[in-house]
């Protein structure tokens, strides 16, 4: 969000912020710790593991 409230447009601070509510969830729901620490790695790691139930 800007000074004036507005949600910014084209920085894609939404796409990032949806990601992370989604690993956040993932973590909580199906697996309580993922096993790497890279962020990039965790996100893939979250998807192959949804993508084998």
């Amino acid at each position: 969000m800007g000074q004036t409230g507005r949600v910014e447009k084209g920085h894609g601070s939404s796409k990032n912020s949806l990601t992370e509510t989604v690993i956040f969830r993932y973590t909580q729901l199906l697996s309580p710790k993922l096993t790497l620490r890279n962020y990039n790695a965790q996100v893939s790691e979250a998807l192959v593991n949804v993508n084998k139930r």
